[in-house]
């Protein structure tokens, strides 16, 4: 994990303690009777103080205790109101699921790249492009039916 999500992950729990005052209150302000695991505050001191680590399961625990959206702690611009990847365009919500099932090491910039420009095609071109991959998966290439003669004069 990089330094920079650790500290943003410090600094967000950090936020919601000094709301609520302390890590007692916001422990109690947090607290759900039906959690498993309430929010312990000695935990959540070791979380600030950095002898626990702050990492990718203890983040979406946290989330999931807290009742936030998923990556709340890993990004800066995410509030507790943020819905990561809502929509309700059908087609974008297949083209997500599509995206969240690709293996992470299937899924690269490059690839990314390829995506956003496909999407930002005319459909025009998508027609053209439709035709010219059709052509180059045909079984059989037709020949050329002119011959061309090459000339060795010298």
């Amino acid at each position: 994990m990089s330094d920079k999500r650790k500290l943003i992950r410090k600094k967000k729990l950090q936020a919601l303690v000094d709301d609520a005052g302390t890590i007692a209150a916001f422990c109690r302000k947090n607290f759900s009777r039906n959690a498993d695991n309430p929010i312990n505050p000695s935990y959540v001191s070791q979380l600030l103080n950095g002898t626990r680590n702050f990492g990718e399961d203890a983040a979406r625990n946290m989330e999931t205790q807290l009742g936030y959206p998923e990556y709340y702690f890993d990004y800066e611009e995410y509030t507790t109101n943020t819905k990561i990847f809502h929509t309700d365009n059908e087609a974008k919500q297949f083209l997500i699921s599509i995206v969240l099932a690709l293996p992470d090491s299937d899924l690269d910039m490059e690839m990314i790249a390829l995506i956003k420009e496909a999407l930002s095609t005319k459909k025009q071109n998508i027609i053209k492009t439709k035709h010219v991959l059709s052509a180059l998966n045909q079984d059989e290439v037709q020949p050329s039916s002119s011959t061309h003669k090459i000339s060795n004069d010298q």
